[in-house]
């Protein structure tokens, strides 16, 4: 009996495990900018909504999600998405 697998899929995973974590940091980076920096004027889009304006409300809707990929592209170019991920991680 075979017990341990093919050493291929040891490498599979490890490729498809470091192809995943560098694909999702820019979004992960992203997400926690918005989370932190969030301001008030921000919600012009919500609140033209919540007045019957729906055309303004979609013309401002991607209005945070802009601002902050130029925040953070102006702040550290494609090296900026990626800041606050460990070169390596350990188990």
């Amino acid at each position: 009996m075979n017990y341990v697998p093919d050493p291929g899929y040891f490498i599979a995973g490890a490729v498809a495990g470091g192809i995943s974590r560098t694909a999702t940091a820019p979004l992960d980076r992203l997400k926690v900018y918005l989370l932190v920096n969030t301001k008030s004027d921000v919600n012009i889009a919500l609140d033209a909504a919540k007045k019957g304006q729906p055309l303004r409300a979609v013309k401002n809707a991607g209005r945070p999600l802009v601002a902050a990929v130029s925040d953070l592209y102006k702040s550290g170019g494609v090296r900026g998405f990626f800041a606050g991920k460990p070169l390596r991680t350990y188990c």
